[in-house]
Formats: structure tokens, C-alpha cells, sequence
């Protein structure tokens, strides 16, 4: 759907002496951003292929493709259909603007084809803000009622002892954020609890940014999101419990610049208004959303940031920065960015371009 995503505060002996500003939710919640295509996929995307539902009414689209890549998961398997999905995605803006929630359809298809976690997981990749990986913990997770899901969460997500705060742990936890808000209806009040039974803050608060990212992703014309408000665009994060609103803060600007149709003075204004404890959260997650609406060009992503208060910029650049890291699995486009802001914000940048990666 459309975006990007910090990871939640590593803990200070895991931080490297880098300060954290909070972590980048991947935004790609329903709108056009760049997002990393590995090189080493088992496959080659078909990019003449012509596309089966560009000649369908919008409000028919998503079905079409839906129908489209779940018959292939099912005919020619995973791998097939992500090469598909990726062909489209790079000729069809439709399909590039809901890349993400259609590789979720993709991942709970291809958790049924293969029947487990771990063989559908072969297949993962981070095409579309790892959305596949996603889709298939949706799956794996329908398979428990609530009792016996609650008591597996904590099990669900194992890190890796080398690196027990990797990029790799994190997806799998936010996966799980967004399996049982999807469970609940997409009531983020419900879900939320579940994130609670996994133990660990780190990992709770990995949990809690696919919930809110999920609230967002699925404000769509063939979903609708019981949790957001028309009228107040900062909702739920006014409304929920403290430890719930950082990485609902960090989501919130996705919401946001499609409530003011992406007038980015606007959002900045809105970001101004929020709680006091929360407005430079904001900030980031607007760098967030800018580096992905940018396609993690620097220069639009300065122009942009340099729409908010001054005082707050370094806040805009940390997240565009990891937004660009964890977007390319690299810091070639993030050292771009840091050498292009003002020299008073490039320290902030390089810490934060450095924190990222060291979750990679």
C-alpha cells in the first residue's frame, strides 16, 4: 500500500552508540512509491506480458488482479505469479499503487498452495514492501482460533541469536500485526491485545506497526478501515493507550496526505498539531512518506522536507534516510540523500542511515 517503515527503538546495547528516532514503517499503503526489487530472484519479470485487467473499470481492478495472480499461485506457483506482479508493476501505475496489498493476496495464496510457513516462505522476497511474507502469516494465523493464537504469538517469530534485532525478525513480527488485524475485521482495539501476548517490547512494538499500517492499507474503495475518521486524520493515535502510540505516529502521515490529497504544507500543519510528545514522530513518518512518494530522489525529498518548521527538519530527513536504507537493502541512495540536505542536519542523517543499516 504505500509505504515505508522505521523499526521500533533497538534496545541501547544493540544500538551501536546510534540514536534511534523510532522505526520506519515500510509505507506503501495504496499510492506510487519505489520499492527494493532483489537481484538475485530465482526468476526474470516478463515486462511485454500484457496486461489481463487494464481495459476494467477502477472500481473492478483490484478483484481482476486478485483473481489474476491467485489463479496463477495455484497454476504456476509463487514464483510465477511475483514475476508477474513485479512486470505490472513496473508498467501499470494502478498496480504499482497497490502493489502492496495485492502481494498480500499473492503470500495468503501461496500459504495455502505449499501448506506451511516455511516452504511458502521460500519464495519471499521484499518486492513490495515484503508484503508477501505478510500475506502469508495472514494465512498461517487463520489456522487458530483466538485462544490458541493468543498463546502462540509469542512463539510465532523466532530472531536470529546473531542479529536478534535484524530487518528480517522485524517483518516477520510486523506480519503478524497486520494477520490479526485482518482477523478482527481491521479493528485495530482488538488486534492490538494480540501484539501484547508476543513479550518484549521491541517486539510488541514491531507487532503494533503492522496493525496501524494495516488500518491504513486497507482504506480502500473494496475495503474500508473501521478506524479511521474522515474528520480527524490523526486517528486512532489520539485515541489509543501510550505504549500504542509510537509506531501509530510513525504510520499516521500515510493517512494523513490522503486526507489533504497530498498537500504536504497541510500534513506538516498537522504534524505541528499533534501531541506534544509525538510531533517530531510525525516528522519522520513523513520523510517516510515523502523518500517513498519521491521514488528516494534527494532532491525532491529536500524540497519537501524543507516544508516543515526548521526546527523539526532533522526529524523529516531520518525518516526519508531509513525509508531509503531498508527500500534498497543499501545505503548508496541513503548517502545520497545525506550529502544533499543542509550541513546542519548531516549528522542525524549519516546516525540514522547507520542505524538502519545495521539492521539489514
Amino acid at each position: 500500500m504505500k509505504a515505508l517503515v522505521q523499526l521500533p527503538k533497538v534496545p541501547k546495547k544493540y544500538r551501536l552508540g546510534v540514536m534511534v528516532a523510532g522505526a520506519l514503517i515500510l509505507a506503501g499503503v495504496g499510492y506510487a512509491v519505489a520499492r527494493y526489487r532483489p537481484a538475485s530472484l530465482p526468476w526474470q519479470p516478463a515486462a511485454t506480458a500484457a496486461d489481463p485487467c487494464a481495459q476494467n473499470s477502477e472500481d473492478n481492478r483490484y478483484d481482476c488482479y486478485t483473481n489474476h495472480f491467485v489463479g496463477m499461485v495455484k497454476q504456476a506457483g509463487a514464483d510465477r505469479a511475483l514475476a508477474r506482479l513485479d512486470a505490472l508493476s513496473q508498467a501499470d501505475a494502478y498496480v504499482l499503487a497497490q502493489c502492496h496489498p495485492l502481494i498480500h493476496e499473492i503470500g495468503r495464496a501461496a500459504y495455502e498452495r505449499y501448506g506451511s510457513v516455511t516452504e511458502a516462505a521460500k519464495y519471499a522476497s521484499e518486492l513490495c514492501w515484503s508484503g508477501y511474507y505478510h500475506g502469508v502469516m495472514e494465512s498461517y494465523m487463520s489456522t487458530f482460533d483466538d485462544a490458541k493464537l493468543i498463546s502462540m504469538m509469542p512463539t510465532i517469530c523466532q530472531p536470529d541469536a546473531a542479529k536478534p534485532y535484524s530487518f528480517d525478525y522485524y517483518n516477520c513480527l510486523h506480519g503478524l500485526g497486520h494477520g490479526v488485524t485482518i482477523r478482527f475485521d481491521n479493528d485495530v482495539f482488538k488486534a492490538l491485545p494480540f501484539c501484547d501476548a508476543i513479550g518484549p517490547d521491541w517486539e510488541q512494538q514491531s507487532c503494533y506497526s503492522g496493525v496501524f499500517m494495516q488500518n491504513i492499507v486497507v482504506d480502500q474503495k473494496i475495503h474500508k478501515s473501521v478506524n479511521l475518521k474522515a474528520d480527524d486524520p490523526v486517528y486512532p493515535c489520539n485515541a489509543v493507550t501510550a505504549r500504542y502510540k509510537p509506531p501509530c505516529y510513525l504510520m499516521v502521515t500515510s493517512n494523513i496526505l490522503k486526507v489533504v490529497q497530498y498537500d504536504y504544507t497541510k500534513a506538516f500543519g498537522i504534524c505541528d498539531g499533534v501531541e506534544a510528545d509525538f510531533v517530531r514522530t510525525c516528522y519522520a513518518s513523513m520523510g517516510r512518506d515523502i523518500s517513498g512518494n519521491s521514488l528516494l530522489d534527494p532532491a525532491k525529498v529536500t524540497e519537501l522536507c524543507r516544508l516543515g518548521r526548521r526546527d523539526l527538519q532533522a526529524n523529516c530527513y531520518v525518516g526519508a534516510v531509513k525509508n531509503a536504507v531498508f527500500n534498497d537493502r543499501n545505503t548508496v541512495k541513503a548517502s545520497q540523500l545525506c550529502e544533499a540536505v543542509e550541513p546542519r542536519f548531516r549528522e542525524a542523517c549519516t546516525a540514522a542511515r547507520d542505524e538502519a543499516a545495521s539492521t539489514i
